[in-house]
């Protein structure tokens, strides 16, 4: 069966798509006819083959148990009745018999045991769906008695489960403290009564049996019995049973279904999303104008004279598609898997979780977009056909309308096509109601173009539109009203303003939006728009540096979301809260509480786009992953994760598109390749970042991107030895960033200017060290106005820590100490005087090399061996980590001054292997050529032999690193010890 439907298929596959014609081409019209007609005759025959396996299965029980005492008809419900069944759903069923004394309801009892056997056997039963008590009791009010799910079993062909709302078989539904047991094995006219019972009872408890008992077919038995029941349902739903009350059951019970939003980028439960709106809109429609459903294909028909035969085309198609879809899901996913996804698919590294990995990826847009243009209207005419809005209003079930594409395209992340359609309907509304008029639907349109602009990255666009809704909705509703359209463009354009580098705009805008949200919905309500509220709040606090204010907003937003949402479901809003949670705790140096939060928030979006969707929120967990990663010092991974949000960004947006999330994972791959030494490929991306910058703010525009970039190119410069253009691309920063924010210089981005150009400046030799040491006391400066002049800050301490490097660079070791015990004492007041920490580590490396160029090298040694023990607790005991190589170089050389060469040694080669881990085994690079040259030294005098092929090792690795240039004293040095060694030989 399975086989053959997967023929169908590809039999379908070789046909052409109606979608595949333009809107309007004559054509389209029959070859949608075709292709319904297509579908129709797929699940015809599947439904048949389906109806000849079970009824074998019913013989064979028969053949073991005996003859059965009395007539019967095993009748299918559900997919099976309507005509929509694939190979892999469950089997709803229901026995009719002709006379249902205690012994023939015995046997047709024991019948659907053994059948039941015989379907278990197939291997395709979930446990949960047999309703073992000790694993799940339904009936219990313990959660604890209902615990256990089967994430192994395939879900394929097996009885309709145990549970309360499903057991459509003829056990029925087990006795509960509230309700009888309902078992399914009854005559004709009994069948009818458990109908009417339940129109009255179970209905109201979401027990939908009398909706599906009103739509039979037969499977094995008399036929006879299944034409009197029909009838007998007939008689009942025109004299007992109002068919309208069937019909308002089925939107009262599917409200949500009805006024969801339409398609969305998420992962799609294609049973429960596409599939059932369909199949519930013609049942309710017929139900509604008193016709009795059978196959959904002849029930359409009945509409027609409803609908009229336009409107039952469309219906049809729907229809088509919705099973089409499913079915190709099922096929996909080998079971009763119904992920689906829309978006582009793209494996990301990771997550391995089974369930997320079947995941359908559907690439036919164009079909879906046909499924929503007739969805779309369907749902808002039967809502407000359901609440009797518009009796009168003629039905058209196709809307194609550029206000319906353009969320369509939006939705499914097309922006561009999105943009074009919402231009076009913007131009129509104010066709409508006048191109200066104050309009709801006008301003939701403006709204709509900012979205989607912000979605492409151009927010100067954005805030234009975000101005105009804003201006707009001020009329509408008046100047000093409350109003949550007003208080969600105050939202919108505090996190525009935030992206364009004002974080004190967008506090004011924030703090606004969140004021008037919590005057609609109360000061102590947990609202969805609240949370955004405090979450945008958090955000901007994080650029403007106050770490712990911004996480304080976005632990509040969380906590909220989680109460809102539920914290076990995977939600938008919840993942966003984790991952500026994990931003934050990132900026104050807890990486790995930072990871933590970025893989919860990615596990949580690949559950809800689909593990391999290229959706950019999962792209910017990987971005942000790469960034911890990089901290914590693991530049491979770093840059593993980097390479696959670039690659998913190009994906989303165009491999030559300029976004600002293509340049800043370009910007990140030049920070990755900088650490890692390969500066020149380092250079190359922060160049490819600076450009798409100026293509978006303009080539003289003043922007904190642009200021980045060239603070980023001038540290690579530097570290590629070339310190004057460094100063130039530092200086072109500061200048920047001076224009950005002010000549107050009271800016964290500033004081980092500074700070790199006495970097800069004290690479240049002694005389211009003291230039250098005016750029860092200017930096401290700058950190102490923004901090206060007494302030504990990480910042102040860096700029204290910097002094000392600089001092000790000029001769004077006790003044580096002096700054570096200050630095020290403050960032131990600051994180914890216990507390293991990549900046307390960092004092206390600078603090041993001070001690060990005044001579003391026992104290020396102390500091360095603390930072060495503290980076392994930080980053574990066998990370790879530059801080982690040069604390084993220094040890090396101290224990060497010291006389122990053989702790020498061991440091050393500690310190070559570390190196070779960051580098690779294979890398060909400077500090390799030192480690080397350093163990050569180290071993002459214990093992010369040795020490001569570390040599050989290091001359041969510089001579490849300067080719050229054989007076380069890094190769003369080493020639020399060689010649030196041979010599005495």
């Amino acid at each position: 069966m399975r086989e053959d439907t997967e023929k169908g298929i590809k039999a379908l596959d070789q046909q052409e798509d109606p979608c595949s014609l333009e809107e309007g081409d004559p054509k389209r019209m029959n070859m949608e006819k075709n292709r319904v007609g297509l579908i129709r005759t797929l699940f015809e025959s599947i439904t048949d083959s389906r109806r000849v396996f079970i009824a074998e299965l019913v013989d064979e029980c028969i053949k073991e148990m005996g003859a059965p005492p009395c007539k019967y008809a095993l009748i299918g419900l559900g997919s099976q009745a309507i005509g929509l069944v694939t190979p892999y759903s469950d089997l709803e069923f229901a026995i009719l018999i002709e006379d249902d004394r205690e012994s023939n309801v015995t046997y047709f009892r024991n019948l659907t045991h053994y059948l039941h056997l015989k379907v278990i056997g197939l291997g395709e039963t979930i446990l949960p769906a047999m309703g073992i008590k000790s694993l799940n009791d339904f009936h219990s009010d313990d959660p604890a008695k209902n615990w256990f799910y089967d994430s192994v079993t395939p879900r394929g062909f097996a009885f309709d489960g145990a549970m309360p709302k499903a057991s459509k078989t003829p056990l029925g539904i087990g006795k509960s403290p509230t309700k009888p047991a309902s078992e399914l094995i009854c005559t004709p006219q009994n069948m009818v009564k458990l109908l009417e019972k339940d129109a009255n009872l179970y209905l109201k408890e979401g027990y939908h049996l009398a909706l599906i008992l009103g739509n039979v077919s037969l499977i094995h038995g008399e036929l006879e019995l299944v034409d009197k029941y029909n009838n007998l349902l007939n008689t009942s739903l025109t004299e007992r049973v109002s068919s309208s009350q069937l019909a308002q059951v089925i939107v009262s019970d599917n409200e949500a279904r009805f006024e969801s939003k339409e398609v969305t980028a998420h992962l799609l439960d294609v049973k429960k999303e596409i599939y059932r709106l369909p199949t519930l809109s013609v049942t309710y429609l017929a139900l509604f104008h008193g016709i009795t459903p059978t196959t959904i294909w002849s029930t359409i028909t009945s509409l027609e004279r409803v609908v009229g035969l336009e409107n039952a085309h469309h219906l049809r198609v729907l229809v088509s598609i919705s099973a089409e879809v499913r079915l190709r899901t099922y096929l996909s996913n080998g079971g009763q898997k119904e992920n689906m996804s829309a978006l582009s698919s793209m494996q990301v590294g990771g997550t391995s979780s089974e369930e997320l990995r079947r995941v359908f990826y559907y690439s036919n847009k164009k079909q879906l977009l046909r499924y929503y243009h007739t969805a779309m209207p369907l749902k808002r005419f039967i809502l407000n056909l359901s609440k009797h809005h518009m009796k009168n209003v003629p039905l058209c079930l196709y809307d194609t309308s550029p206000q319906v594409q353009a969320a369509i395209y939006q939705r499914l992340c097309s922006y561009q096509e999105a943009i074009g359609y919402y231009e076009e309907a913007l131009q129509m509304r104010q066709k409508i109601y006048g191109k200066s008029a104050a309009h709801p639907a006008i301003a939701t349109t403006l709204s709509n173009l900012a979205s989607t602009w912000h979605d492409l990255g151009d927010d100067r666009k954005v805030v234009h539109y975000h101005e105009h809704t804003l201006a707009m909705l001020w009329i509408i509703y008046g100047q000093n009203s409350t109003h949550p359209d007003i208080a969600t463009t105050l939202n919108n354009l505090g996190s525009t303003w935030s992206s364009l580098g004002d974080k004190r705009k967008a506090i004011n805008y924030h703090e606004q939006a969140l004021k008037m949200f919590r005057e609609i919905h109360g000061e102590n309500a947990e609202h969805s728009h609240i949370a955004v509220s405090l979450n945008n709040l958090g955000s901007a606090w994080h650029g403007l540096g106050d770490k712990r204010e911004a996480i304080n907003f976005h632990e509040q937003a969380l906590q909220m979301r989680q109460n809102i949402f539920s914290d076990s479901v995977a939600h938008p809003d919840i993942a966003t809260s984790l991952h500026n949670l994990g931003s934050a705790w990132e900026s104050l140096g807890d990486y790995r509480k930072a990871i933590v939060h970025y893989e919860q928030a990615l596990r949580m979006r690949c559950t809800i786009y689909g593990e391999t969707a290229a959706h950019p929120d999962i792209a910017a967990s990987l971005n942000n992953l790469g960034t911890a990663w990089d901290n914590l010092g693991d530049k491979r991974k770093a840059i593993n994760y980097h390479e696959q949000a670039l690659q998913m960004r190009q994906k989303i947006y165009g491999k030559s598109s300029t976004h600002p999330d293509i340049a800043a994972s370009l910007n990140n791959l030049g920070s990755a390749y900088d650490d890692v030494g390969d500066h020149k490929k380092s250079i190359d991306y922060y160049q490819q970042a600076l450009k798409i910058w100026k293509i978006m703010y303009g080539k003289s525009a003043i922007h904190p991107d642009i200021s980045a970039s060239l603070n980023n190119l001038g540290l690579a410069w530097g570290h590629l030895g070339d310190h004057e253009k460094a100063i130039s691309y530092h200086k072109q920063a500061l200048q920047m960033r001076l224009d950005i924010y002010g000549d107050s210089m009271a800016h964290h981005d500033i004081a980092t200017s500074l700070n790199n150009l006495g970097a800069a400046w004290s690479r240049l030799g002694d005389v211009r060290k003291l230039r250098a040491i005016s750029y860092y006391e200017q930096a401290l400066d700058v950190n102490r106005n923004i901090h206060g002049v007494n302030a504990i800050h990480p910042d102040i301490a860096t700029s204290l820590s910097n002094l000392g490097s600089l001092w000790q660079d000029l001769g004077d070791v006790k003044e580096a100490i002096m700054y570096y015990e200050q630095s020290l004492q403050m960032k131990q007041k600051i994180f914890g005087e216990g507390t293991d920490h990549p900046s307390i580590a960092a004092s206390l490396n600078n603090l041993g090399s001070a001690w060990g160029a005044l001579g003391d090298k026992r104290k020396a040694i102390s500091y360095q061996e603390q930072a060495l023990q503290m980076n392994r607790n930080i980053y574990g005991q066998s990370a790879a980590r530059p801080d982690i190589a040069s604390n084993l170089s220094f040890l090396g050389s101290a224990w060497e001054d010291l006389g122990d060469l053989e702790k020498s040694i061991s440091y050393r080669e500690q310190a070559l292997q570390t190196w070779r881990k960051i580098l690779g085994e294979s890398s060909v690079h400077p500090v390799l050529a030192i480690s080397l040259n350093n163990l050569g030294w180290a071993w002459e005098e214990l093992d010369r032999e040795k020490s001569i092929s570390y040599y050989r090792q290091a001359l041969a690795m510089m001579k490849a690193i300067y080719q050229g240039d054989s007076n380069n004293p890094n190769i003369t040095g080493i020639e020399e010890n060689l010649q030196r060694l041979i010599n005495d030989e």
